[in-house]
């Protein structure tokens, strides 16, 4: 994993540009029905909340790393935003475009995705030079699509003769490149990176990461990156939100969050992870599994895992507050 990619690598830490909002969520909500339990589904209705009251914005140019344990919603606000899902509540804005859920708008075309599992993502049917004309084909873009999809291999570093390669005919490292091709094809000013790296050998991973970092510096896109790896957000993201059982937590510039973070939360996540040893100080790894979202906790969602709980924290939900400039946690403590 991460802590054998030298950090020379991966994209050097960035300041962050002057951000103006590109994208905008706001109080965004989602839940899935999972029918009636109980016998001959007679019993009530199960729902899962998998977002609860998600705002925050990416900026122009900005990658905001998206940080939780599997089973926070990280993934499902990943395609909220690229709309395979709807929102069962809120609204997400493409810059000055309506919101997603009224219908098919050209915010549609402005965020594209890079899934987790490179091989399952694409068709195995289909030639590399079909995936990636697809959607150029079915968006009826304004391009030579030939010329299209030579530049676009070009870009991700394929050798032109891949292009009549099926997946199967392929590594990880480089069916991640084709499904990367494919997500730039519309030239997206936004690309969710749902855990592009998780599932490849550690030998390639500092290769994609380099290559998302030359794609933004060629290009000028936003990248919402989601990882549970801590460390490589911490190399690559200007930004860096927290999220737990569908809330945002803390969010914060990198630097600062790493350095005084402000949730207990982030301290455990922090204390928990490896490769950053200097900064643990004296935080706790977080402990216990993550609670159900079919039946979260009252109040604060982490009360039952953190050490500094109060009674104010499991029957009041704590609203996010500014701790220091650009620097927010949902925490009843002054920490």
């Amino acid at each position: 994993m991460a802590e054998q990619i030298r950090s020379e690598q991966i994209l050097p830490e960035q300041k962050g540009p002057e951000r103006t909002a590109l994208l905008t969520i706001d109080k965004v909500g989602m839940s899935f029905d999972l029918g009636r339990r109980g016998f001959l589904g007679l019993g009530p209705r199960r729902r899962v909340r998998a977002l609860d009251d998600v705002s925050l914005e990416i900026g122009h140019g900005e990658i905001l790393g998206l940080v939780g344990e599997s089973g926070s919603g990280k993934s499902t606000l990943g395609r909220l935003i690229v709309g395979l899902y709807r929102p069962s509540e809120g609204q997400i804005r493409f810059a000055r475009q309506a919101t997603r859920h009224e219908g098919p708008h050209a915010v549609d075309l402005g965020a594209q995705i890079v899934f987790q599992n490179p091989s399952g993502s694409l068709n195995p049917r289909q030639r590399v030079r079909d995936i990636i004309a697809e959607p150029l084909i079915v968006h009826k873009a304004d391009h030579d699509i030939a010329a299209r999809v030579g530049e676009l291999m070009r870009q991700v570093g394929l050798p032109p003769d891949f292009a009549e390669r099926r997946p199967s005919e392929m590594s990880g490292g480089q069916a991640q490149r084709v499904g990367i091709a494919r997500a730039l094809a519309l030239e997206p000013e936004l690309i969710v990176c749902d855990e592009p790296i998780s599932a490849l050998d550690v030998s390639i991973q500092a290769q994609v990461l380099n290559l998302f970092a030359d794609i933004q510096e060629q290009t000028g896109c936003s990248y919402l990156f989601i990882s549970h790896d801590l460390p490589v957000v911490e190399r690559l993201s200007h930004r860096v939100a927290i999220m737990y059982l569908g809330r945002i937590v803390e969010i914060a510039a990198t630097s600062e969050l790493f350095s005084r973070p402000a949730h207990p939360y982030t301290r455990a996540l922090i204390a928990s992870a490896p490769r950053l040893e200097a900064k643990k100080l004296s935080f706790r790894p977080v402990e216990g599994e993550i609670p159900s979202p079919i039946d979260p906790p009252r109040g604060c969602h982490f009360h039952p895992r953190c050490p500094l709980a109060t009674d104010r924290c499991r029957s009041e939900r704590p609203e996010a507050r500014e701790v220091s400039p650009g620097h927010l946690s949902a925490c009843h403590l002054d920490m």
